[in-house]
């Protein structure tokens, strides 16, 4: 047999499976519920199940990739470990005080939400050290001690985090106190800020080790079950889990860095978003990850995925690169209902893989958008899942019967009003991220996945006035597809908070040498040694501004590092904003390194699956813009033959359906993809 290199995405009501054969090129996909509370089942069971039905071995699978909810689930539910926080003497209240702004400035009864770490269980340690690096107040290790062992006989504290002042760019004292509290308790949990992300900011800084240290164990334990279940499946492959920066790691990088991991799944899918434009010669989108529980929404830019250093998990900023992402309550299996005033509304409530929607015959009785889906007449009773999940209209229109009453009309004109609700709802998400990007509805790409985008992705497009529509060939299960083929990649930084007229080469040439030290101790430690590139950028801004800009860095400098700083940072800065201040000075915040690396291999496995049927061909009655409309229901097999479709159709793939509104013409290409143009005449 072949050599298999797999995916695996773990949403929150279906997993999905990606197997690539590199030595022929063919892709298998495969979706199974996911097991709520106990993931790994899924995913070893699914895993099972698809080798067994394509004819391949456990001992095939080279390389196994893994997209995990884990971290981000243990901070949303605030179900992570019991920790103690030690700081500087002076800075107990740094959780509590945060950033001395709310998150809704005109709510008048909005409080601030509760830390990881309660002000009882953070114990301020006598010890000073200055933003020059001196030290004003030595660290007193017997203090040190003293306030660890309180928490610790207080609290049964077994996991504590350390995060003094001035640590990212002076961690001394933070080694020095993790040494000693390891010397006097060789089994405790010791996690610094500076190992963690050394950023300048000290709240973002310690927040950072706080969530990571918070969701370690859980993740960790995950992984070491995941790893031992594969082995005894009979898997010996590397093991690597996906990033929130699009790239993928080892097990034991993720385990020990969790929080690298916290936006994983949605991430691989934007990467593999990004590939597939790049195919086709563009170079942005808008991307629409709708799955049963929500909707992830990112914008693609000049080729790359948007990123940000400022997105939030739960309550709480996270620092680290991300690929930008912004997600709505909405999906496949939110539940619809009627508010106190009467009102329509649906979501964030969802009813999951179990019960699930009522259509999937599983005992759930609540509406939900696919049940809407299906009394609408966009799915069919042959299912979802590749068919493996039979759908039951019956159960759907009982489920919609007791909103129906309450809203006063059929079941038929209730399905439709549910669908608009999510149209609306996706349609005030997608202008608010195009607009903090930058981007233009009209000259944009809506690129649709997961199971529910295709659905809803024409009617989306309409309200937006967008004028093409990507579905990347086999999109219920792209987010699996995109962690197979992502690379490793890496984030380092290094605060320098230095004029750039008073850099020395000296002194710039050290700091980089540091970041590229750790970038090949993150390689060796995870045995990457295929090709790898070096992208260096800074973070800069005029001295008497508050915030700074990322601007890439040539390789070299020269010996003058003050004046090429200069000059590509007011490049930069003209691009950005068509305007310089040649009579400021430049400040030079932090470096960062970005290392990719080129895995032999991950090049094959991009020809396209052979079409296939999903469903059997014929005419449906669907419903869209208050009126029921006959649509003829198109197979993949037929669309590769060359047919293009007119709204109002549906084109059934094996795992996802997509719904084409009267205006759109839809058509498939040679890799697999359906593009859904707006007709001339529109």
């Amino acid at each position: 047999m072949g050599s298999l290199q797999v995916g695996v995405d773990i949403g929150g009501t279906f997993t999905d499976f990606t197997l690539i054969d590199t030595d022929s090129g063919r892709r298998h996909h495969a979706k199974r519920p996911t097991t709520a509370g106990r993931p790994a089942d899924a995913v070893i069971e699914g895993l099972t199940e698809i080798l067994a039905a394509t004819g391949y071995r456990p001992a095939d699978v080279r390389r196994f990739v893994h997209g995990q909810t884990i971290a981000l689930n243990t901070v949303l539910q605030r179900r992570g470990e019991r920790l103690g926080l030690l700081v500087t003497e002076g800075f107990r209240d740094v959780l509590e005080l945060r950033r001395l702004h709310l998150g809704k400035p005109v709510d008048l009864f909005a409080v601030r939400p509760d830390p990881l770490i309660p002000r009882s269980r953070v114990a301020e340690v006598p010890e000073r050290t200055l933003a020059d690096g001196s030290v004003d107040t030595p660290l007193d290790v017997d203090a040190l001690l003293a306030r660890a062992a309180e928490l610790r006989a207080a609290h049964g504290i077994d996991h504590l985090v350390v995060a003094f002042l001035h640590a990212h760019a002076h961690p001394e004292h933070e080694r020095a106190a993790k040494r000693a509290l390891l010397d006097r308790w060789p089994d405790l949990s010791v996690c610094c800020s500076h190992e963690v992300w050394p950023e300048i900011r000290e709240y973002e800084r310690t927040v950072a080790a706080v969530i990571n240290a918070y969701v370690a164990p859980r993740v960790e334990a995950y992984l070491a079950d995941l790893r031992t279940r594969l082995r005894a499946l009979g898997v010996t492959a590397t093991c690597m889990i996906t990033k929130s920066n699009g790239g993928v790691t080892g097990i034991e990088d993720a385990g020990g860095n969790a929080i690298q991991t916290m936006l994983s799944g949605p991430a691989s899918g934007i990467s593999a978003v990004r590939d597939t434009l790049a195919e086709l010669g563009l170079d942005a989108g808008i991307t629409l990850d709708m799955g049963g529980t929500s909707t992830d929404i990112a914008v693609i830019r000049d080729g790359e995925p948007v990123t940000s250093r400022e997105a939030e998990v739960g309550d709480f900023p996270v620092v680290l690169p991300a690929i930008e992402i912004s997600s709505i309550g909405a999906g496949g299996g939110s539940i619809a209902r009627v508010d106190e005033t009467g009102v329509l509304k649906l979501g964030p409530e969802s009813a999951g893989a179990v019960p699930g929607p009522a259509c999937y015959g599983k005992g759930g009785t609540r509406p939900t958008l696919s049940d809407a889906f299906l009394v609408c007449g966009y799915l069919g009773a042959e299912g979802l899942a590749g068919g493996s999940l039979r759908l039951d209209a019956a159960a759907a229109r009982t489920a919609l019967e007791p909103l129906a009453a309450r809203l006063g009309t059929d079941v038929e004109t209730t399905a439709a009003q549910i669908v608009q609700v999510a149209t609306s709802s996706l349609h005030r998400g997608t202008s608010s991220v195009l607009a903090r990007a930058g981007v233009e509805a009209k000259q944009s790409v809506l690129v649709a996945f997961g199971g529910a985008g295709p659905v809803q992705a024409c009617a989306l497009a309409a309200e937006l006035r967008v004028p093409k529509v990507l579905i990347p060939a086999s999109p219920g299960t792209l987010c699996a597809t995109g962690a197979v083929l992502a690379r490793p990649r890496a984030d380092f930084i290094r605060t320098l908070n230095a004029d750039v007229e008073g850099l020395g080469a000296a002194a710039y040439e050290e700091a980089v040498g540091e970041l590229r030290e750790r970038a090949r101790a993150w390689l060796d430690t995870n045995g990457f040694d295929a090709r790898v590139s070096f992208q260096l950028a800074a973070d800069m801004r005029y001295t008497r501004q508050s915030y700074e800009i990322e601007v890439p860095l040539p390789e070299e400098l020269g010996s003058a590092p003050a004046v090429a700083l200069r000059e590509v940072f007011e490049k930069a800065y003209s691009d950005r904003y068509a305007i310089t201040s040649p009579d400021q000075g430049v400040f030079l915040v932090s470096l960062r390194l970005f290392v990719n690396v080129e895995l032999p291999g991950t090049d094959a496995g991009t020809a396209p699956d052979a079409p296939e049927g999903g469903g059997a061909p014929g005419e449906r009655v669907i419903r869209h813009g208050g009126a029921a409309l006959r649509a003829p229901v198109v197979t993949p097999d037929r669309m590769a033959a060359g047919q293009a479709v007119a709204g109002p159709a549906v084109i059934a793939l094996p795992d996802s359906t997509v719904v084409v509104v009267p205006g759109y013409t839809a058509a498939m290409d040679e890799r697999g993809n359906v593009i859904a143009e707006v007709d001339d005449a529109g």
